[in-house]
């Protein structure tokens, strides 16, 4: 019993597999922000080329003194 043909599974299947190949993929950016656990593994390049590394440190927050500083895009 022979249900499936294999030449015309091959053609479907080439077809396919080049329709995937000629569409290619999406570029979706991923932001990915260091924490405590994982700053070390990360190096950042700023629009400027300069490379630089997040080092964390601990600070006391007393009052309204938090300053919010947005990130270089």
């Amino acid at each position: 019993m022979d249900l499936i043909d294999f030449r015309v599974f091959l053609v479907s299947f080439s077809i396919g597999m080049f329709y995937v190949y000629i569409q290619g993929t999406d570029m979706k950016k991923i932001y990915v922000y260091p924490s405590p656990e994982n700053f070390k593994d990360y190096i950042v390049e700023d629009n400027a080329g300069q490379c630089f590394q997040y080092k964390p440190t601990e600070v006391s927050c007393k009052g309204k003194t938090i300053a919010k500083v947005p990130a270089q895009n």
